[in-house]
């Protein structure tokens, strides 16, 4: 049906409900990755358009897991890789938050994303993958070019490794006191140390 509405002209890609969703939204909600790829096939079709909560057709995808459609869009070069939620969530932040490791290690490796983008509540990718105990991510994370190694969230103004030794992910702790500017005795707001969130 989608692709019998498609071939007629005059049909408003882009039109949206009150929350913002669209035919592209429902699509990747149902995770119909045929019919996501019929829309961002037609010429004309906005992949920045936002929901009313921030999240664009990629944010979405990645939020809900859905890799397969995740990679249709990242075929693209007309996809914003680094929008903004209304969190302040990219897709990158998403995919950590989220748990998806396989989609955050599809965005690690694609150009243009800006690994050290901040939440609302200062928190990089990184600082999630930390937090959240990741030792899967925190590894090839700290590897990239540029990663921002000494960023804290805003509150508790924690660092990197405040958060992984609280979590107890030993590989994580291991790989960030290896690094020269990792600060062993970083305090966060509290006056708390790694070790004392280790204790």
């Amino acid at each position: 049906i989608i692709k019998l509405l498609l071939e007629k002209d005059g049909i408003d890609l882009d039109n949206a409900n009150e929350s913002g969703r669209t035919a592209l939204s429902v699509a990747i909600m149902r995770d119909c990755a045929n019919a996501v790829k019929l829309l961002i096939e037609k010429d004309g079709i906005d992949l920045s358009l936002k929901n009313i909560l921030g999240y664009t057709p990629l944010s979405f995808a990645v939020e809900r897991g859905h890799e397969s459609t995740v990679k249709l869009l990242l075929d693209r070069d007309d996809v914003d890789l680094n929008s903004r939620t209304n969190s302040g969530d990219t897709p990158l932040s998403l995919a950590v938050e989220k748990g998806h490791d396989s989609i955050a290690e599809l965005l690690l490796n694609t150009d243009g994303v800006d690994f050290n983008s901040r939440d609302n509540w200062g928190y990089t990718p990184l600082l999630c993958a930390a937090r959240k105990g990741n030792g899967h991510l925190v590894g090839p994370m700290i590897e990239k070019d540029g990663i921002d190694l000494l960023s804290k969230s805003l509150y508790p103004g924690r660092s990197l490794l405040s958060w992984a030794a609280e979590t107890g992910n030993t590989n994580s702790v291991k790989l960030i006191i290896r690094q020269p500017s990792t600060d062993l005795n970083s305090e966060d707001e509290a006056g708390r140390t790694p070790l004392y969130r280790a204790a």
